[in-house]
């Protein structure tokens, strides 16, 4: 059973790296047992897997994957997918697809150094706009919003650093089939607005994690506001969240301006450790 296992992101750096013998940054997600114990590799090739959760219905365990950089604006797209043991997922030699090598780890004739991983190069579920930093991501199994909510995904993108608009810095959905609990095939925005001018880019926060409250509400923490510490770390997202988003902007604004304290930050984004699920 997954669920009795912790699951890890590594990386082996050398050629001599004891888990995939591979001269390159290859990135592998480790299953280990409770105690530590039963250390194997489940999968490989992703690049930096952040948000990882089970589906609360089949169990399937899903993951979140900032891609690589120097690419260009709109190369390589960050993901959200099913992950399958003994998979590959394309790090660091193709992506998204086995017909899309890396310029990078190519040899002099054009052919990549190693056409036996990219041939077996898994296409992710969901495709995310490239350099949004999808950072943590949640299942919806509370009651509080509509049904089409119930089993679906929320997913935090902090936003870019290195491209010439800004993107991501906000919340998203990512809809599942309630038959066959898999994902629709596409992600929509739910809560956003953080983003105030993409030439900067400017913002007034940048989401990080997500959590799921037993009362069906969903929190998310935001490190782009160093004011303070405490009035940053969550903030509620009611409904379909444009309610957070005004209640949180409107504080921050408020705060930074003068003429709020901490004691008049949004109460609803102060959880207690047994509301979390």
């Amino acid at each position: 059973r997954l669920h009795d296992h912790f699951f890890l992101n590594a990386c082996g750096r050398t050629e001599k790296s004891f888990l995939l013998r591979l001269n390159a940054f290859l990135n592998i997600l480790v299953c280990l047992g409770i105690d530590g114990s039963n250390q194997t590799t489940f999968t490989y090739g992703l690049r930096n897997t952040v948000g990882l959760a089970f589906h609360p219905i089949t169990n399937d365990l899903y993951v979140t994957c900032q891609e690589r950089d120097e690419l260009g604006d709109d190369l390589v797209p960050d993901y959200f997918t099913r992950i399958q043991e003994h998979g590959f997922y394309g790090w660091p030699f193709a992506y998204m697809s086995s017909n899309l090598t890396d310029p990078r780890r190519r040899l002099s004739n054009g052919t990549s150094e190693r056409p036996d991983l990219v041939s077996l190069t898994q296409t992710p579920d969901i495709l995310f706009q490239a350099h949004s930093a999808v950072l943590d991501m949640r299942f919806y199994t509370g009651n509080q919003f509509p049904s089409r909510y119930k089993n679906g995904a929320f997913a935090a993108f902090h936003g870019s650093w290195n491209r010439n608009n800004g993107t991501g810095y906000k919340i998203v959905f990512i809809p599942f089939n309630s038959n066959t609990y898999r994902p629709i095939g596409y992600y929509e925005d739910f809560v956003y607005g953080f983003l105030t001018n993409p030439s900067g880019p400017d913002t007034f926060g940048r989401p990080v994690g997500i959590l799921v409250m037993k009362d069906g509400s969903l929190l998310f923490s935001d490190d782009g506001n160093n004011a303070t510490t405490a009035a940053r770390n969550i903030c509620a997202a009611l409904g379909e969240g444009a309610v957070a988003v005004r209640m949180c902007r409107d504080w921050f604004k408020r705060f930074r301006e003068g003429d709020m304290s901490l004691e008049d930050r949004p109460k609803s984004g102060r959880p207690l450790e047994s509301d979390i699920q």
